[in-house]
């Protein structure tokens, strides 16, 4: 009998300790389940800050346009606050066409450029400078060609009309 007792109060003892070593482990699991759930709402927190500034930096330069709608570029590529991480923000403009695009720019956390992470808010601005400077080219053009033919033919309705004069007049038959 006292064999039985031995053994139930040590199949007892193996059980509380079966019991006690899975909660820490399951604590243990949890406590890093919530660590890590708790970094990446402070990461989320980190880039929604960070995706505002772009936002706001964006719609203030979008908001500063020559009367044909050109961009007035910011002195440097750098604007003078940084995000979340400390990294500057910047700024780049590029032409196609009829539209300009402004891009303002953070690394994002991993603080390397042109990665996945980026945060980049963009604007567009239809503007004539493409169309302006090519009709200026090709009204240039068309006005040296224009005055190139207006004196060639100045020049040979003149030698027409000295011809013309040269020329005996012819009598009018009257039979």
């Amino acid at each position: 009998m006292m064999g039985k007792t031995v053994g139930i109060i040590i199949g007892v003892v193996l059980g509380i300790a079966l019991i006690a070593w899975f909660i820490k482990g399951y604590k243990e699991y949890s406590d890093e389940y919530n660590r890590k759930l708790e970094e990446k709402r402070k990461l989320e927190k980190l880039i929604d800050l960070t995706r505002a500034k772009t936002e706001r930096w964006a719609d203030k330069l979008d908001s500063t346009t020559t009367d044909t709608g050109v961009y007035i570029h910011w002195e440097t590529d750098t604007l003078p606050e940084q995000d979340e991480w400390g990294n500057d923000l910047k700024v780049q403009y590029s032409q196609g066409g009829m539209a300009e695009t402004i891009k303002v720019r953070s690394n994002g956390p991993d603080s390397i450029s042109h990665t996945k992470d980026d945060i980049i808010a963009t604007r567009i601005s239809a503007n004539l400078k493409g169309v302006g400077e090519g009709i200026k080219k090709n009204i240039e053009e068309v006005s040296e060609k224009g005055a190139k033919g207006f004196v060639k033919g100045a020049i040979q309705g003149f030698r027409e009309s000295r011809k013309k004069e040269s020329e005996p007049n012819e009598v009018p038959n009257t039979k």
